[in-house]
């Protein structure tokens, strides 16, 4: 009677893991920058420029995350734009045509380039649905442009600030 019970505890389990192990191993984080799988490449070259652009990936995410972004592109959109480290994030472009808004529950950054420790980035923010845009940092002035083809164009400043009460009420 106990082998059989111990039999089905260890199916159970079997069956258990199964269903549970590849659900959260594909889990993806909510927020944070694209990171390559270095460890695999094998000439030294590639691995050390892989291990530099998920740094520079890094430094930008941990600049952007919990800050709101507010001013006008360089074509002369009004732009709000908020960034939450729990994944939440929301735009607001506003034109002569209205105001359009975009929202979601994950983000991340991908192909940052960081000079100067931090102080000059160009980085490309992204979030499923195809939505992507490009954000500059040069020196402690903040830019906002479209992202086309790895350039953001029409750069226009925006001012930073710390949105982290923001991102505690903001509701996506």
């Amino acid at each position: 009677m106990a082998r059989r019970l111990s039999i089905a505890a260890a199916l159970t389990l079997a069956a258990l893991s199964m269903l549970l192990l590849p659900a959260l191993a594909g889990a993806k984080p909510k927020a944070g920058p694209k990171l390559a799988k270095c460890g695999k490449l094998k000439k030294k070259k590639a691995k050390k420029r892989c291990l530099k652009q998920n740094k520079a990936n890094r430094i930008a995410f941990n600049q952007i995350k919990n800050s709101a972004f507010d001013g006008f592109r360089g074509d002369g959109e009004e732009a709000d734009l908020v960034f939450c480290a729990n994944g939440k994030w929301e735009t607001r472009l506003t034109d002569s045509s209205g105001t359009g808004t975009s929202n979601g529950r994950r983000w991340w950054v991908t192909n940052a380039r960081v000079r100067n420790g931090g102080k000059w980035i160009n980085a490309f923010v992204g979030a499923p649905g195809g939505f992507e845009i490009g954000l500059q940092r040069r020196g402690k002035q903040w830019k906002f442009g479209i992202s086309s083809f790895d350039r953001i164009e029409e750069a226009g400043n925006v001012k930073k600030t710390n949105a982290a009460k923001e991102c505690r009420t903001l509701e996506v």
